[in-house]
């Protein structure tokens, strides 16, 4: 692209003097690919128009959970807290983006305690004193988006609760700090996790070991694949270690979430208790991961105990 060409960003001015210089920026940053870092698609950059466009979005945004701020209380059912967000958007100019998405009956999504996200308003649904509540809102205003939660105690509540809400809050703050230009995104992750395990929380796989979500719920839960121990992510990591004494026959199973996370266990029980030969059950148990979903890749080594 020459110097006096219009950028690719629609912004209508000269390559020059708009992304010459973080182009030439972003090429020069050497790339780890084997930690999944890469180059942010131009379609995601956005203008000066398109930062406008979405802090405005914003405004509404904020405003909706303003108002419910003002009224949330012990006895409101969630349906009214729907409304409530609804008809404001709406007055603002705005529209509610989850009403109707994929179906969705709602414009805002109320989760309650043990909710992880994503609960559906109801009239039948009734907030109590010691609930807390997240509620998740997201406005489209001429085209852009402004997607926010924020979570509320009613009433009295549990000293347990309010830790839980008190430490998310400041994982927010913490990965808002960690936002930076040339920054990864991976970056506000870890900042995040490492705050949340400090204090005694976890993402979704405890949550199915405490029996809060069902295995079937982690499979399409948003961060069913965030990672929270890794090497080289801190100093000292906690590493799980399980004494099992092995009976001739037996078989241990190591896979990656390409496999993991799209058949169930009982499946995999399943096809591991065939009597076949070892290589046969992987390739069963790939060619299995790609007909239920073939979206990620799927590693598999299966050993037996003679």
């Amino acid at each position: 692209m020459l110097d006096t060409d219009l950028c690719w960003c629609g912004s209508n001015k000269a390559y020059k003097d708009c992304h010459k210089q973080f182009d030439e920026h972003l090429n020069s940053i050497k790339l780890k690919a084997f930690k999944g870092q890469k180059r942010p698609p131009r379609n995601i950059i956005k203008n000066e128009k398109d930062i406008e466009g979405i802090r405005k979005s914003g405004i509404i945004n904020n405003g909706a959970l303003d108002l419910i701020a003002s009224k949330i209380c012990a006895g409101m059912d969630t349906e009214t807290i729907n409304l409530l967000a609804h008809n404001y958007i709406v007055e603002h100019g705005g529209i509610p983006a989850c009403l109707n998405y994929e179906g969705y009956p709602k414009s805002i999504c109320v989760s309650i305690n043990n909710v992880v996200c994503h609960g559906i308003p109801s009239r039948d649904i009734v907030l109590k004193d010691g609930d807390i509540v997240n509620v998740d809102v997201t406005t489209i205003l001429d085209g852009y988006y402004a997607d926010a939660s924020r979570m509320f105690m009613i009433g009295n509540v549990s000293d347990k609760a309010r830790k839980l809400v008190e430490v998310t809050k400041e994982c927010m703050e913490i990965g808002i700090k960690a936002i930076k230009p040339w920054g990864f995104v991976g970056d506000i992750g870890a900042v995040v996790e490492h705050h949340a395990h400090k204090h005694g929380y976890s993402v979704v796989e405890d949550l199915v070991r405490m029996n809060i979500i069902s295995e079937e719920e982690a499979m399409t839960h948003p961060i069913r694949n965030h990672i929270t121990r890794a090497m080289g992510t801190d100093e000292m990591v906690i590493v799980d270690i399980f004494r099992e004494k092995l009976k001739p026959q037996d078989k241990i199973l190591m896979a990656t979430d390409g496999l993991t996370g799209y058949v169930l266990d009982d499946k995999i029980k399943e096809l591991l208790k065939k009597d076949e030969d070892l290589d046969v059950v992987t390739k069963n148990l790939i060619n299995f991961a790609n007909e239920v979903s073939g979206k990620d890749n799927t590693s598999v080594i299966l050993i037996q105990k003679s």
